[in-house]
């Protein structure tokens, strides 16, 4: 099993999705909010990462703060 990172993408026009579907593993994108969930494998990430952050309509690109090893979630609550 492939380690990956999740990563949230802030965009300016839906017409950047494609090329965005294109780099990474696509999840969920919402068109009002205009921001993209997507994940890539951990090797490739430097990479992708690069080349998001120099597409023309991406405003902001973010790794998940749920991946990074500092962030803890108790889902035991009770």
């Amino acid at each position: 099993m492939t380690k990956r990172t999740g990563l949230i993408i802030y965009y300016k026009t839906p017409k950047v999705l494609g090329r965005i579907k294109r780099l990474t593993d696509l999840k969920y994108y919402n068109k009002d909010k205009k921001y993209a969930v997507a994940y890539v494998e951990e090797k490739k990430f430097d990479h992708v990462y690069k080349q998001l952050t120099k597409l023309r309509h991406v405003k902001k690109v973010e790794q998940s703060k749920f991946d990074m090893a500092d962030y803890h979630i108790d889902f035991n609550v009770k």
